[in-house]
């Protein structure tokens, strides 16, 4: 596992839940393996109550499953729940590119613009994680410049099931493509390109469907 710090006035057992998450998200920690609450508990460097607490909230988030007499795995990639936290994505990152486009100048543009340079370093580095992170970033600004951050954090759980594909993804092929599309999406927002914009965003949260064909065919277990 990745383990980073404890944050300043996290509880133990959010630490635990959010180092857990991220190992699944980025997946460190595989689809269908095994999760034992004492080796995670002696990794993270805690007792095994915040260990148990945080796989209780994770089950209830479907990022595991508890068998009795057989322990917990982290759960499987379900393919509805990709599609329907593709479809949240979808439905509010339009309406965000639509209000970014119509209320916004260049100067509040000026966050992505950044990050899309960190994309295109992460590119020349070949840093996966980093690249993932940075396309990551990009998506969290658009609700950041919008002025919709808790709408970003209550939706946080939703969009994970899609992010795990979009790791997984990441390992597996080529992110110019994805890059690219996000510098035409922030030319047509700067640019005040409704239109534009709104293709863009959908071609670029709709490309992910063949990307998982391809991703299920190559990694069958990892699939429910």
């Amino acid at each position: 596992m990745v383990i980073t710090a404890q944050r300043q006035g996290e509880t133990v057992r959010d630490y635990a839940c959010r180092i857990i998450k991220e190992n699944i998200v980025t997946m460190e920690l595989k689809p269908g393996s095994l999760v034992s609450e004492t080796e995670l508990a002696k990794e993270l460097g805690v007792s095994r109550t915040p260990v148990r607490e945080a796989l209780i909230q994770l089950g209830k988030n479907g990022m595991v499953e508890t068998f009795p007499q057989r322990g917990t795995k982290v759960s499987l990639i379900d393919t509805d729940s990709v599609n329907e936290s593709r479809f949240y994505r979808l439905v509010i990152e339009k309406a965000l590119v639509q209000e970014i486009c119509n209320n916004c100048n260049e100067d509040d543009l000026f966050p992505l613009n950044e990050n899309l340079h960190k994309q295109l370093f992460c590119l020349e580095t070949k840093n996966v994680h980093k690249i993932v992170e940075a396309d990551n970033e990009f998506h969290k600004l658009l609700f950041v410049i919008a002025n919709k951050n808790r709408s970003y954090d209550a939706l946080n759980d939703i969009f994970t099931q899609f992010d795990r594909v979009r790791y997984l993804s990441a390992e597996n092929f080529n992110m110019e493509a994805t890059v690219s599309e996000h510098k035409a999406l922030y030319e047509a927002m700067k640019n005040k390109e409704n239109e534009k914009a709104d293709k863009i965003i959908v071609e670029h949260l709709s490309r992910y469907k063949e990307d998982m064909q391809e991703l299920k065919n190559k990694y069958p277990e990892y699939f429910k």
